[in-house]
């Protein structure tokens, strides 16, 4: 939360035409709640059970399949914490015969605060991520490994425009 995946997700879709699929706004709309509604809930409690999070990350997927099936791209823009969501994200692009590319945004921690900070000061971000959730996520993070697809890092001190770029440049070495 806070590492700029949002962003660059935007960035991407807007000069590609592609459409986003936001883990918050389906773990939103399968509750049943309008997408800028917060949803102040500690960590792994009310939105973020396990079984939200199973539920949100199953429609993402059938979301993705659909758009891979109709020959298009899918872009799912989640915190991908899990390496059994990674996994299962790779079986589905593997399923339509295309490559899964993980997009790594790195930030620093005490950056990650401030940006966390800072959405939440202005309230007008469809994410529910705050800086008191921060640790609990890290901690609960599984690292990222080269068999669940190509990684892409994303250092935190680029601008949209620059990570973007940084995208283009590695998908066209694969």
């Amino acid at each position: 939360m806070g590492s700029g995946k949002s962003t660059i997700a935007r960035q991407l879709a807007f000069e590609l035409g592609l459409t986003v699929l936001r883990s918050d706004e389906i773990r939103k709309q399968r509750a049943g709640l309008a997408a800028n509604s917060a949803a102040r809930h500690a960590y792994g409690e009310g939105l973020y059970t396990a079984e939200h999070d199973a539920g949100t990350y199953d429609e993402l997927f059938r979301k993705a399949g659909h758009l891979m099936g109709s020959g298009k791209t899918a872009l799912i823009d989640a915190s991908f914490i899990r390496r059994a969501d990674r996994q299962r994200a790779a079986a589905l692009a593997s399923a339509y015969g295309v490559r899964l590319v993980i997009l790594a945004p790195e930030c620093p921690r005490q950056k990650l605060l401030e940006r966390l900070a800072r959405r939440e000061d202005l309230g007008n971000d469809i994410s529910d991520g705050r800086p008191e959730l921060l640790d609990r996520q890290i901690s609960m993070s599984e690292p990222l490994s080269d068999d669940q697809g190509t990684i892409i890092r994303i250092p935190s001190d680029l601008t949209v425009e620059q990570a973007a770029d940084l995208v283009y440049r590695e998908m066209d070495r694969l």
